[in-house]
């Protein structure tokens, strides 16, 4: 068997999971898998480029923050990225905690981030003023707000993500 009887691949052509299927059809199928399950969409961009691409954003759509640690790791992410891929793909935020009060300064820096959120939930304390209501924070126009008075929990209510 020579050379020319071997199948050519060409390596410009963009990968997709199912050759058989139209890109755009995988695409869709991929981005609502990833939709669906937040652990299959980590298992998806791993297995190539352009899926990574694809896939991505979905995974950044809703943030919830519960520790001060996660928010953190979330304002390196940020720094790292840059803020154009946040404002472009963050959609909701979750404040859920009573740690945020101490630590209104890394909000702030999200929030001027996460310009293009339209949905914000807070879980707030009986003696709290949550912090994107007060006059000094950069402005969100979120389209839904969902404001629960929460009271100190107990840890079997409570599950850190």
């Amino acid at each position: 068997m020579d050379a020319s009887e071997f199948p050519t691949t060409d390596v410009s052509a963009p990968f997709t999971p199912f050759p058989e299927l139209p890109l755009d059809v995988a695409r869709y199928i991929l981005e609502t898998a990833a939709y669906m399950d937040r652990a299959t969409a980590l298992q998806l961009v791993v297995v190539s480029k352009a899926v990574f691409e694809w896939i991505d954003p979905i995974l950044y759509r809703v943030v919830v923050f519960t520790s001060l640690d996660g928010t953190k790791s979330f304002w390196t992410a940020i720094q790292t990225r840059g803020p154009e891929f946040f404002a472009r793909n963050v959609k909701t935020l979750v404040f859920d905690g009573h740690w945020w009060p101490h630590h209104e300064a890394i909000l702030r820096l999200i929030f001027s981030a996460c310009t293009g959120v339209i949905s914000l939930t807070w879980w707030i304390f009986h003696d709290e003023v949550p912090l994107y209501a007060r006059p000094d924070t950069p402005s969100l126009f979120p389209t839904h707000l969902y404001l629960f008075e929460k009271y100190p929990f107990t840890t079997t209510e409570y599950i850190p993500c």
